[in-house]
């Protein structure tokens, strides 16, 4: 199969280039190579065991959601106030019913540090991951450290726009688009 590419020139008015996004690692100690993202929960073989989501938008309830549907143990951990700019009615029955299905949440608390304790497991080629999370609470600044298995990354996501090599395009991308 041959592709043909041909330079085809236009005058547009406006122009949307829909580049998609990742989401992005916390930028603590242990973070990266550690962690994985909502993207990747479910490209692992093994079961996640205990599973801690950081994030309090609408990602990381739903994979809250959908893993204590799945039977595993999840704590939820969001820096402030969950799903923001919803109706708090709405969000407060979300929070409630997540609790109930038991989803452990953890509102005000952010990780300060990620501390991978691996232990090999019984099973053949198989190894238990464990990680010491050290949190931290944004109002009284107690510290506590938990144990997890995973932990999954929901706090932000960023434009994936390296592939277009906007620094080419120089003065025109400044006075024209917004990044």
């Amino acid at each position: 199969m041959k592709l043909k590419i041909q330079r085809i020139y236009s005058n547009f008015q406006r122009i949307v280039i829909a580049v998609g996004s990742l989401y992005e690692y916390l930028d603590v100690p242990g973070a990266c190579g550690n962690c994985i993202t909502v993207d990747d929960v479910f490209s692992h073989r093994n079961p996640p065991g205990r599973v801690l989501i950081v994030g309090g938008g609408h990602d990381a309830i739903e994979c809250a959601g959908l893993l204590c549907s799945l039977n595993i143990e999840v704590t939820l951990m969001s820096r402030s106030q969950a799903l923001k700019g919803f109706d708090r009615r709405m969000v407060t029955l979300i929070l409630e019913t997540l609790h109930s299905r038991g989803v452990k949440i953890m509102v005000g608390w952010s990780p300060t540090e990620i501390i991978n304790e691996v232990d090999a497991s019984v099973q053949k080629h198989s190894v238990t991951r464990r990680l010491t999370v050290v949190a931290k609470h944004k109002s009284t600044g107690e510290r506590a450290s938990y144990l997890f298995n995973t932990v999954v990354l929901a706090v932000g996501k960023k434009p994936c726009t390296s592939l277009l090599k906007l620094e080419r395009a120089g003065k025109l991308i400044r006075k024209y688009v917004l990044l």
